[in-house]
């Protein structure tokens, strides 16, 4: 999935990148080493949308930083929906041809068709 984010919410949240990079890494070094800076920053802002007190915290420091509150929520909105769909296998097959989802992650589809 190809989501637009402003580059300057990673240069705003640098600090915090490199914290959680430092913890993933100390962590589960063999799970994270292969991992690019692009991958880095999804996967600080998909754990920051795991806990309602992560994702005030990003919010806060966002807006105080002059990133706007729609675009904010915009954002938080397609990463958590995002994570949902990879969780449950629910995708339309718009999502899994635009996606590059593979069909093994399927399971249940989202679109329903209707006879007359």
């Amino acid at each position: 999935m190809d989501i637009y984010i402003d580059e300057e919410i990673f240069k705003i949240c640098k600090k915090d990148i490199k914290f959680f990079k430092s913890e993933c890494l100390d962590n589960h070094y063999d799970v994270f080493k292969d991992n690019n800076n692009d991958r880095w920053n999804i996967l600080f802002l998909q754990s920051m949308c795991n806990k309602p007190k992560s994702m005030k915290y990003l919010k806060t420091k966002l807006l105080n930083h002059g990133i706007e509150e729609k675009y904010i929520n915009d954002l938080f909105y397609t990463i958590i929906k995002f994570d949902y769909k990879y969780e449950n296998g629910l995708f339309s097959y718009y999502e899994l041809d635009e996606w590059d989802v593979d069909l093994d992650r399927l399971k249940k589809s989202t679109l329903t068709y209707t006879l007359i």
